[in-house]
């Protein structure tokens, strides 16, 4: 159908996948619903391309990263019952955040945040609380996918370390360095 597709995430039921979409100059968040022959119905629409979409934990929101022409991407909690949005930790000084992963309790939300010379940092907002955030020491260059571990004690993303990419994890909490995961291969 021409629709360009990324970014998918798996309701917690696994009945739905959410997906951003785009055709031409537009673009929007789908829920595609699995019971139903995989019907895709437009939730909303988008200014622009969404860099991450990540579904909570209770099933109610989806965060994705949202840019107005012009502007530095932001995260926004979508609630998807009454398509109420509200933007996370928004920061002036930031040249765009994306990547967006609700921890395992749902309390909090990591993302990757871009300073206007294209280093990126993890930060950690506290969206069940206060609205607190955290910035946590990261390797500042390429960062690439970011994931919470099972308890929600750390996080795990993927960074370059000279010429290649290595995986890491980081305290959630910011308290420690990062540190590399040894791998084979």
């Amino acid at each position: 159908n021409g629709l360009a597709k990324g970014h998918p995430t798996w309701s917690p039921a696994r009945d739905r996948l959410a997906f951003v979409g785009a055709h031409g100059g537009s673009a929007a968040i789908y829920i595609l619903s699995i019971k139903k022959n995989g019907e895709a119905r437009k939730l909303i629409d988008l200014p622009s391309w969404s860099f991450g979409l990540d579904w909570s934990p209770d099933g109610t929101t989806l965060a994705y990263s949202d840019a107005a022409a012009g502007e530095a991407a932001s995260i926004v909690l979508l609630d998807i019952a009454t398509k109420a949005a509200r933007p996370i930790a928004p920061d002036a000084s930031s040249a765009g955040d994306a990547k967006p992963v609700f921890s395992p309790d749902g309390k909090r939300l990591a993302f990757l945040r871009s300073d206007p010379l294209g280093r990126q940092r993890i930060v950690v907002a506290d969206i069940g609380g206060d609205g607190k955030t955290e910035m946590l020491a990261a390797p500042t260059q390429s960062l690439r996918g970011l994931d919470w571990t099972p308890n929600g004690q750390s996080l795990l993303f993927s960074a370059r370390a000279g010429r290649r990419f290595l995986l890491w994890r980081v305290a959630a909490d910011g308290n420690s360095a990062p540190e590399v995961l040894r791998t084979e291969g």
